[in-house]
């Protein structure tokens, strides 16, 4: 399986604000992003994108069961999300791709190979207490069901984006003496990070398992 990176400059908080927000424009608007099209095609997740903006329950106003009957009844945690977590992956990166900025359009992804690696011993070498690795460490970070399947998703946020980026500039010098693909990788990621830091917002990487 091969990993695709794809990350946004977004406000995380304003992809949490879509969450039973129930704004029909955005709801129209997401399924016209590019990604959205790419994407939905394929896999469907519609349904999952109408959950998130409209069928969403705050904490506050759940009201959640125990299962009955041995198990043979599921509980109901009361969030109002019965799909599955790889659909609401998607709907999510979808509405990242509408509220935010895809910061690697050009490529539509990144793909993680042996070039991350040498930019991560490169930032240790330079004393980064960074591990570019967590980019593909999936954490529960939005409010919907949850695994660590197919689609992952993490961040930094805005604070440790203007840190990152201080540590990546350090080693521009070296990463343009590890040849071409590194330092593609190096420049989609600095200018990203720039991006990120100077409109104050944090990045956000979704990471997509893909068969060979």
């Amino acid at each position: 399986m091969d990993l695709h990176i794809i990350p946004f400059g977004a406000d995380i908080e304003k992809v949490k604000a879509a969450f039973g927000c129930k704004n029909e424009t955005l709801f129209t608007e997401v399924q016209e992003t590019h990604l959205f099209t790419y994407y939905d095609e394929e896999l469907s997740f519609k349904r999952e994108l109408y959950d998130i903006i409209f069928n969403y329950i705050p904490k506050i106003e759940r009201v959640s069961t125990t299962p009955k009957f041995f198990g043979l009844i599921k509980g109901n945690d009361g969030r109002g999300l019965h799909g599955n977590w790889t659909d609401y992956g998607y709907a999510l990166l979808c509405i990242c791709d509408h509220i935010g900025k895809h910061l690697c359009s050009e490529y539509h992804s990144l793909f993680y190979s042996t070039s991350w690696n040498k930019l991560n011993t490169l930032m240790a070498n330079a004393n980064s207490s960074f591990d570019l690795r967590r980019i593909i460490k999936s954490s529960y970070i939005f409010d919907t069901p949850f695994k660590k399947e197919e689609i992952t998703c993490n961040y930094y946020d805005k604070n440790e984006v203007h840190a990152l980026l201080e540590d990546i500039l350090k080693i521009e010098s070296l990463a343009a003496k590890e040849g071409e693909e590194v330092l593609k990788l190096y420049i989609i990621l600095k200018e990203g990070l720039q991006y990120c830091s100077e409109n104050n917002q944090d990045l956000i990487f979704f990471s997509i398992e893909v068969a060979d």
